[in-house]
């Protein structure tokens, strides 16, 4: 499910190995409207793991303060290095059991235990294929606590987490065929192999700082032999172009990887409407995130590392949201059915008066045909109805109001179905304590208009932060005239 729909909600904060980079991008993600890069110590951010970060918040600040970027969300791209990524395949099971199935094959494949790291996955294949193709991504958790430590003392709220090699890859996700993007830096160059978005394999090469000498003898040396040996392994395919991008990605280094591998090379198919081939290219990896669709790690389309913690409070959000957006919903929907019941009590009472009026008058002259005697019966017993409705009517809106009146502030709900053909409702929701629960319960009790109230002893056995479901009866409370 996505979080947000518009692009300029949140904007990209981009962490290379030695330099920072800020996009903000309009609602269509088409244009850039604020953009900055800037350059930190080397000791504030070591293999991949933040070291300090009251030293790195400044940085980042003083970054949108340069921008004039005053949005509080942000999706974050983090250093490649430490992260593991592997494309496996599972067999055809229901889409709530791959989460499970995924975890038991990552058990053996993984570099720290799943308790250690950050994990996700997402389906890369079509559902109609035989097998799942899952592409699996970790990262250990240090790494991500400690850039989630930085924002919080901006005042941030991440919503997404991503690896370079990922956000590389999905620039060249619509390309079918065996690829290689490489983003080279001054002090690094990522090199990514992959099947339009099947990561098969990434590789960090550290550079010195300089796009020439040894440092371009080591990047071609180790672009030739990744290429090489994964042509071996997935032959018969063959890479089939090379893409560079980066801000030490030139035309004299596009040229001499052309010349030594002898494939098509050219620098990354990034368009934005008001940036140059240059800018879009030094600004690739933060371009890719801010495009990126936000949905939280539960999406089986995307991936994003964020922390449960934080992934539960956005849940929540969400919750809230919908429970609010059906309130209103179901209180127009009863407006709706109020006013087309009252229409046609009184249409169908009108009708009932004027064949009366009528059967009076022709009384001692006709009588009345079989088809007529029927039609009057029908009509009697479609008043009936009417009026025994309008006599046993309980008003939708009312027993919400009740329901949410009788729930103590420390209980939220995030659910409630209401069927109005049974008087019955099941809610759902989230109790701070035990007692708080069993106070609700009392008070829709207490309050006559409910009955049968059920708690499932699922619903009870923790004592604090309770989830729990809630099954009662809506009853007409008698009145007396």
């Amino acid at each position: 499910m996505s979080i947000f729909k518009k692009s300029n909600n949140y904007f990209s904060l981009s962490i290379l190995s030695h330099k920072l980079q800020v996009v903000l991008l309009d609602s269509q993600g088409k244009r850039v409207i604020s953009f900055a890069e800037a350059s930190f110590d080397a000791d504030l951010v070591q293999d991949g793991q933040v070291v300090n970060p009251e030293k790195l918040a400044p940085v980042i600040s003083k970054l949108l303060k340069q921008t004039n970027i005053t949005q509080k969300s942000v999706v974050v791209g983090i250093p490649e290095a430490k992260a593991f990524t592997k494309v496996i395949q599972i067999p055809k099971i229901k889409l709530d059991e791959i989460d499970e199935a995924v975890k038991w094959q990552a058990k053996s494949f993984l570099p720290t235990t799943l308790k250690e790291s950050y994990f996700d996955w997402r389906i890369l294949n079509s559902k109609s294929e035989p097998q799942y193709t899952i592409l699996v991504v970790s990262v250990p958790k240090k790494i991500i606590d400690g850039y989630v430590a930085t924002l919080k003392l901006l005042d941030l709220q991440p919503l997404s987490f991503e690896t370079t090699s990922v956000t590389l890859a999905r620039l060249i996700q619509d390309k079918k065929e065996l690829n290689v993007i490489t983003e080279i830096q001054a002090n690094e160059a990522i090199l990514t192999l992959c099947f339009g978005a099947q990561i098969r394999a990434s590789s960090i090469v550290a550079l010195t700082g300089k796009a020439t000498g040894s440092d371009t003898s080591q990047l071609l040396d180790t672009l030739k032999k990744m290429i090489a040996f994964y042509e071996k392994k997935y032959q018969p395919e063959t890479v089939a172009h090379i893409y560079l991008c980066g801000a030490a990605a030139g035309k004299s280094l596009k040229d001499q990887v052309a010349k030594l591998l002898d494939k098509p090379v050219d620098f990354c198919p990034l368009t934005v409407a008001n940036f140059n081939a240059q800018q879009a290219n030094t600004f690739a990896t933060a371009i890719s995130l801010a495009r990126r669709k936000i949905a939280l790690p539960e999406d089986e389309t995307t991936i994003n590392l964020l922390p449960p913690k934080i992934q539960k409070q956005y849940q929540q959000t969400v919750k809230a949201k919908s429970f609010k957006f059906a309130l209103i919903l179901a209180s127009l929907a009863i407006w709706l059915i109020g006013l087309g019941s009252a229409g046609t009590f009184f249409l169908l009472q009108n009708q009932l008066n004027q064949l009366k009026a009528s059967q009076s008058a022709q009384a001692q002259e006709l009588s009345l045909t079989a088809v007529t005697a029927q039609k009057i019966k029908t009509i009697n017993q479609k008043s009936q109805q009417v009026i025994t409705l309008a006599k046993l009517r309980i008003f939708p809106q009312d027993v919400i109001d009740q329901v949410l009146a009788a729930a103590p502030e420390s209980v939220t709900l995030t659910s409630l179905d209401f069927n109005l053909e049974e008087q019955t409702i099941a809610l759902s929701g989230m109790a701070k304590q035990r007692q708080d629960l069993l106070d609700f319960k009392r008070n829709l009790l207490a309050s006559q208009r409910f009955a049968s109230v059920i708690i499932p002893i699922s619903s009870l056995e923790k004592e604090e932060n309770l989830t729990f479901n809630l099954n009662f009866i809506v009853q007409e409370i008698n009145e007396k005239n």
